[in-house]
This record gives structure tokens, C-alpha cells and sequence, in this order.
């Protein structure tokens, strides 16, 4: 399964390798407030992170990068928490780096949320 980088999320929804399923696909990034960030995947996705951690979820502002160390599935989605407080403009990446950590978040179906670099968080 090869990874696939982007700058931007798509506007239409990605086949993932399995007929019929369709891969979480990043809509858009929105600042909840100072430690929260929901990334938005559609109706009919909702994605879930082993046992609420992950470690591939980071967000950029001008201090550096914010690690996300939780996730709460909700439809459509998920909410993010992020190790620190983090200002706009900030940028969402997942799963770019070169080293993709052992569990990637994945909708309830269990297709995996597609890799993303340089996202930007709305307010």
C-alpha cells in the first residue's frame, strides 16, 4: 500500500484498494480552540486511533511542531488534541514522515486515513 502525499485535500473521494471501500480522505483541518483540532473526512467516515494515541498527527505554527496525543472519533471525523497549545496560521500533517508508525488511524471499516503534508488549519 503506498502512501500518497499531498498539500491540499481532494474534493472527491479516493478507492483505496478494496472494492467498494473508500479511503478517509482529509476534507479540511479547523482549530477547535488553543489544544483541539478536528479533522473533517465526510458523511460515512468515522475514524478511530488506537487506543486514543497515535503518533504520526502533527501540527505546525510558528513555535514548531505540536504532537497529537489523542483522538475522539465523532461522525464524520475526528478531534485531535495536541500536546501544547497551538496558534494560527498552523499547517496539519499525517503519517508524511518516513517512518510510518505502527498503527495509522482508520475509519470503522478499516480502511486507513490517506497521508497529508501542509494542510492549513482553518479558524
Amino acid at each position: 500500500q503506498a502512501a500518497r502525499q499531498r498539500r491540499e485535500p481532494l474534493d472527491h473521494i479516493l478507492l483505496y484498494g478494496q472494492p467498494g471501500l473508500a479511503a478517509p480522505n482529509l476534507r479540511r483541518a479547523v482549530r477547535v480552540d488553543a489544544t483541539h483540532l478536528y479533522l473533517e473526512f465526510g458523511p460515512g467516515f468515522t475514524l478511530r486511533m488506537m487506543d486514543g494515541r497515535d503518533t504520526g498527527l502533527d501540527v505546525e505554527d510558528a513555535q514548531g511542531t505540536a504532537h497529537c496525543v489523542s483522538g475522539v472519533p465523532c461522525e464524520g471525523g475526528i478531534v485531535l488534541t495536541t500536546e501544547r497549545e497551538f496558534t494560527l496560521p498552523a499547517r496539519f500533517g499525517a503519517y508524511w514522515q518516513a517512518e510510518v508508525p505502527p498503527f495509522i488511524a482508520r475509519d470503522l471499516s478499516g480502511m486507513p486515513m490517506l497521508s497529508c503534508y501542509g494542510v492549513p488549519v482553518e479558524g
